[in-house]
C-alpha cells in the first residue's frame, strides 16, 4: 500500500474536529471551486432541472456543460455554493413557489474508494488557499496518513446526506458515473429527458494519484464501505 499522497488538493470550509474525529458537513464543501465558474447550484425554471454536485465526484465538466447546453440553466442565488443538498435545492425551491416534487434533479456519484482518496488528495494539494489550510479537517489530513484520515475524518457518509429527502431518493434524481460518464450523461440527457442530441463531456480537475486500490488495506476498506454503505446498498457500486 502506498503510504501517503503528497502534493495534491484543496479544502472545505465548514467542517471542523470534534476531539479526535471529524464531521463532514456535505452542504458546504465549496473548496472545490476550481475555477471562478464553479461558484453556485445550477437551475433551469425553463426545463425544471436542477443539478446537484457533490465534492470531489468528478462533476465540474458536466456541470459547464449543463450550464452552456441547457436553456435557462443559471446559477441559484440562494444557494450561492456549488455544494448543496437535494434538500437545500427543495427548500430554496419552495421559497421560489415551485414544487420541489416536480423538478428533475441530476447528480454525478464517483466510487466510493476512489472518492475518499480523491478528497484526502485534493486536500493535500497545493492548490487549496492558504486560509483552507487552517481548517481543522484540511490541517488535520495534511499532517497526516490517508489511514488516519480515514479514521478519524471520514466518518460520515458523503452521499445519503446530500441526497436522501426523507430518508428517500427523490423520484426525479438522475445518477450519472463518473467511470461511465460519456455514457450516463448520453443516457440521461438525451435517451431520458430529450433535453440535447449529442453529449460531449471529458474529465477535468483529476487528482493526482494512481489507482486506489494501491492506498487501501482490508481494514480501511471495511471502514470505506460502511461509511458509504448506502451507496453500495443501493446498488451504484459493489464492494472491492
Amino acid at each position: 500500500m502506498a503510504e501517503g499522497v503528497h502534493g495534491l488538493r484543496r479544502s472545505d470550509p465548514s467542517t471542523g474536529l470534534t476531539g479526535e474525529n471529524a464531521e463532514f458537513n456535505g452542504s458546504c464543501l465549496s473548496a472545490d471551486r476550481s475555477d471562478d465558474k464553479l461558484s453556485a447550484v445550477l437551475y433551469s425554471e425553463r426545463h425544471n432541472l436542477a443539478f446537484v454536485h457533490i465534492h470531489k465526484t468528478g462533476g465540474i465538466s458536466l456541470r459547464e456543460f449543463l450550464r452552456k447546453r441547457i436553456r435557462g440553466m443559471k446559477e441559484m442565488s440562494e444557494l450561492p455554493d456549488a455544494h448543496y443538498s437535494v434538500s437545500q435545492l427543495y427548500e430554496a425551491l419552495q421559497n421560489r413557489g415551485s414544487d420541489p416534487a416536480d423538478v428533475r434533479i441530476i447528480t454525478i456519484l464517483r466510487n466510493p474508494y476512489a472518492h475518499a482518496l480523491s478528497i484526502y488528495t485534493f486536500w493535500n494539494s497545493d492548490a487549496i488557499t492558504l486560509p483552507e489550510r487552517q481548517l481543522p479537517t484540511v490541517s488535520y489530513a495534511r499532517s497526516h496518513s490517508f489511514r488516519d484520515f480515514l479514521f478519524n475524518v471520514l466518518i460520515n457518509d458523503q452521499y445519503a446526506p446530500a441526497l436522501l429527502v426523507n430518508n428517500e431518493l427523490p423520484f426525479k434524481l438522475f445518477v450519472v458515473k463518473l467511470e461511465t460518464l460519456a455514457e450516463d450523461a448520453q443516457r440521461v440527457l438525451h435517451d431520458e429527458l430529450g433535453l440535447v442530441r449529442k453529449v460531449k463531456v471529458g474529465r477535468r480537475n483529476a487528482s493526482d494519484h494512481g489507482p486506489y486500490l494501491e492506498y487501501y488495506e482490508p481494514d480501511m476498506l471495511a471502514h470505506v464501505r460502511r461509511v458509504y454503505s448506502w451507496c453500495f446498498d443501493a446498488g451504484y457500486y459493489t464492494d472491492e
